[in-house]
């Protein structure tokens, strides 16, 4: 089974949620926020922000990219990734490689993890940033940290990404994580790396993969104790926890929906390293 930071944060918020997506695969007719049409329309607002911040980091000149129609918030969010990110990228110095839209995958145990990164910056020899563009509302620094994708993504980079080091594992200290907000674009948060935080992922990580493997079959599991959980769910009703979904300017994680599923990717191409 190919385990994504999504799939693993739904995991840790609800195991039933995760039962329900990712093992059962049952489809549920409700809307995730409220108002629907508006929220369906700020996730397609999020998918093209991604979609340009890809053909940016790729080489495509920002004039070419500035001149097509934007709708609100999109036209606002690629103004501040102009104003705030371009400058920072430049401050970075060279030589500095760009690898937007790649992924790595990396075996534990009975499992393989996966990491669709945005963007890594690297800096042979020297260092690694790891970027993720956010087009939600900012959370709180606290909150972000505990998020699996921050334990995640540097820790399957250190595991599984010396091709980008010819060859060489990057050290920890090596890596940083980077969230910037198109919501907040002067308020990025930065996440470096450590052996000692690399240590604590892998039990965290290895934690999380044993209680899956231990999931019971033929019963449904019991909905989350905290509730909070269910605000944004599209299985609430289901589960008895309300009919009516929370706003979705309330929601602090991304706008875009959620990754592929695993069994809807292809990744024959791709080997998995073991660790």
């Amino acid at each position: 089974m190919i385990l994504s930071q999504s799939s693993l944060q739904d995991f840790v918020d609800c195991e039933r949620r995760f039962q329900l997506r990712y093992l059962l695969r049952v489809a549920w007719p409700a809307p995730q926020a409220e108002p629907q049409l508006e929220h369906e329309r700020r996730m397609k607002q999020g998918i093209l922000f991604h979609r340009l911040a890809h053909q940016r980091m790729l080489g495509i000149p920002s004039e070419k990219l500035d001149a097509m129609q934007m709708e609100p918030p999109l036209d606002r969010w690629w103004r501040a990734h102009s104003r705030t990110f371009l400058p920072f990228l430049a401050s970075l110095g060279e030589p500095l490689y760009r690898y937007p839209e790649i992924t790595l995958m990396g075996k534990m145990g009975q499992f393989r993890l996966m990491a669709r990164y945005d963007l890594l910056l690297v800096q042979p020899g020297e260092r690694v940033l790891i970027v993720d563009w956010k087009t939600g509302r900012r959370p709180r620094r606290p909150r972000m940290a505990q998020r699996v994708q921050t334990r995640l993504y540097p820790f399957l980079l250190a595991q599984s990404g010396a091709f980008l080091n010819a060859g060489r594992p990057w050290e920890a200290e090596q890596i940083e994580m980077l969230y910037w907000f198109a919501e907040a674009p002067t308020e990025s948060m930065r996440f470096p790396y450590s052996a000692a935080a690399r240590e604590d992922d892998r039990q965290y990580l290895n934690a999380l993969l044993e209680r899956i493997a231990a999931l019971p079959t033929g019963e449904l599991l019991p909905p989350a104790e905290d509730e909070r959980a269910c605000r944004f769910c599209v299985y609430r009703s289901l589960c008895a926890r309300g009919i009516s979904a929370a706003p979705f300017a309330e929601r602090e994680e991304e706008a875009a929906p959620e990754e592929a599923p695993a069994w809807e990717v292809d990744f024959d191409a791709i080997e998995p390293v073991a660790f």
